[in-house]
């Protein structure tokens, strides 16, 4: 990749059609007051001026479609669907090597700044589900204070892990998933915008400045290279895989919900609009003149007077028979949004149909899937990014890290009766051992120590059995 000062920064072609749509995604999964983003005379567009969250019909007046737009709100659909998605993922902890040494002190603090690695990992999956890719950046506790690596490893340095947001990168190349180099932008510790340029065996900063009128950052110096021992590139990326196509639009969980709740919102602005004309009517007084009518109180454009031979007093009002196509459309819109999430919506005043055992199996493969995919993200960035910092700051690698591979809620009562039955039977004792350490390990996830005891007790348990069938005779089974 070429720098060159006084140019822009490089971007990659991808980028900015990429970024647009990541606006969009996180302004749907925050859902804020101001959804609706900034407005012009006729249209309504997000933050980045792209995405038009509220357009304006052509036979709506301007007034309605501002009354319209002041009132419209976004419901927070998409995160909580996610934030139920990165739950599940995290509900059983992921087997992890023992924390020591090195490993240790990143497992307690992995930024620098006292978040846990697992909280880390948690929330760069979390800004995957919405963004579409994550990264992680292996770097060093502090920028520029050892002169060589020998120092830094004698001063105990063990590196950190960074978030690194998908608009913070640039400029990228990568090969089946792996980054091989990329250009990333960062802040330093005094305030300072620069470029970060990392491959597979050098890092180099880049002295940015943004002109006014330029979106696109200006070089405007490079410094040297500084070779590193991460053994590749130390941005790693965290890209959930839910289908076989892995672009962006593919990879972001809440991208179909974004699209979802853009439609909701202007539906329901649609629906208010409706209820408001039924419940504000307008009274019609035929036979007489403005002049004749001098103490309505409805208010000002609330009658409308006509001359005509006949008199009588009528109103105008929509039609509620539109409202109520709006909320059967609204319904089904709403039930397509879990549906692309994988999940059932439930409605607390409406009886729900039963569902099928094969239906209820098919809808849970789904959710499982998307479980699976978003724990194998997480766990192939996290054991790649603590590869890159065991490797760059010279301590061993722990080994790998395993997430769970089913997200099936067992029930327990339903096990323990099972493990009973089985300790209870003639069956071998290595399967009555086996059934045993299976139920322990998932329903108290025992930490090392604890299995070795466990392992312990279940061998002088049958050292006993053996004992007392040699010393009491009653004990014996028949024919022995």
């Amino acid at each position: 990749m070429e720098i060159i000062i006084g140019k822009p920064l490089p971007l990659h072609p991808d980028f900015s059609r990429q970024a647009k749509a990541r606006s969009f995604w996180r302004r749907s999964d925050k859902a804020a007051w101001d959804y609706c983003g900034v407005s012009t005379s006729s249209i309504t567009y997000d933050a980045s001026g792209i995405w038009p969250i509220l357009p304006r019909h052509e036979r709506e007046t301007l007034p309605r479609y501002e009354r319209r737009k002041a009132q419209a709100i976004a419901r927070g659909y998409q995160r909580q669907i996610l934030d139920r998605f990165s739950d599940h993922v995290f509900r059983v902890p992921a087997a992890r090597p023992d924390a020591v040494g090195e490993y240790g002190k990143l497992m307690a603090d992995a930024d620098g700044a006292g978040t846990k690695l697992p909280d880390l990992v948690k929330r760069a999956l979390r800004r995957a589900q919405t963004e579409g890719p994550c990264y992680l950046l292996a770097d060093s506790n502090q920028q520029a204070v050892y002169a060589t690596k020998a120092d830094e490893i004698a001063a105990g340095k063990r590196g950190v892990v960074t978030i690194v947001g998908a608009d913070q990168v640039v400029w990228w190349r990568m090969w089946r998933g792996v980054v091989m180099e990329a250009i990333i932008l960062l802040c330093d510790r005094d305030g300072e915008d620069y470029a970060y340029y990392v491959t597979e065996t050098t890092a180099q900063r880049v002295n940015i400045q943004i002109k006014e009128g330029q979106i696109q950052p200006v070089v405007i110096s490079v410094e040297d290279e500084i070779p590193h021992s991460y053994g590749g590139c130390p941005l790693v990326a965290m890209v959930p895989q839910f289908g076989e196509d892995d672009s962006p639009g593919n990879t972001s969980q809440g991208a179909p919900l974004a699209e979802s709740i853009k439609r909701i919102c202007n539906i329901e602005s649609w629906l208010l609009e409706e209820t408001q004309a039924v419940t504000f009517t307008t009274q019609v007084f035929i036979g007489v003149n403005a002049d004749q009518v001098k103490s309505v109180e409805a208010g000002p454009g609330m009658a409308v007077c006509l001359e005509s031979p006949g008199a009588s007093i009528d109103k105008l009002t929509a039609d509620p028979a539109q409202a109520e196509s709006l909320r059967s459309t609204l319904e089904r819109e709403t039930t397509e949004l879990y549906r692309a999430a994988g999940i059932t919506a439930f409605s607390p005043t409406q009886a729900q149909q039963p569902e099928s055992g094969v239906a209820k199996a098919f809808a849970f493969n789904e959710i499982e899937a998307k479980l699976s995919a978003l724990a194998q993200a997480a766990q192939t960035a996290e054991n790649l990014t603590v590869k890159r910092l065991s490797s760059g700051n010279g301590w061993p690698y722990p080994g790998d890290t395993s997430y769970p591979a089913n997200f099936a809620l067992p029930d327990l009562a339903d096990e323990l009766d099972y493990v009973i039955r089985m300790t209870t039977s003639d069956l071998p004792a290595i399967l009555k051992d086996k059934s045993i350490r299976e139920f322990s390990q998932m329903s108290f996830r025992l930490n090392k120590e604890e299995q070795v005891e466990l392992d312990a007790q279940l061998v002088e348990r049958e050292q006993q059995k053996i004992e007392d069938q040699t010393t009491n005779p009653a004990q014996r089974k028949p024919g022995t």
